[in-house]
């Protein structure tokens, strides 16, 4: 559908109360314009296809993966050639729903 025409149609499907399932990233001003709910398709396997039963009580395809946690990277030097931004990154911390804020302002 390409960038632009994606953003129209959600928001045309938004207007209309209409549901639709899409591929998008966050953080994103995109979902607090629109509430979205994130879902995570588990990874095929041939063990996981072999344990799937109809009734998901007992399936043994798991539906959903943990969050993936992001970490921090610094350049070895900088600490020692820059100890103020070390610092700063270092103490920096942030959460998902902030990150949102900021971006939709």
């Amino acid at each position: 559908l390409g960038w632009q025409l994606l953003l129209d149609t959600v928001e045309q499907f938004h207007k209309e109360h209409r549901g639709m399932v899409y591929y998008w990233w966050e953080p994103h001003p995109l979902h607090i314009k629109f509430p979205s709910q994130t879902f995570i398709l588990p990874e095929h396997s041939p063990a996981c296809s072999e344990s799937h039963a109809p009734d998901p009580e007992h399936s043994g395809v798991q539906c959903e993966a943990p969050p993936q946690q992001l970490i921090k990277v610094f350049p070895r030097p900088l600490k020692a050639r820059e100890p103020d931004l070390f610092h700063l990154w270092s103490s920096f911390t942030t959460s998902f729903l902030i990150q949102m804020e900021m971006m939709a302002l």
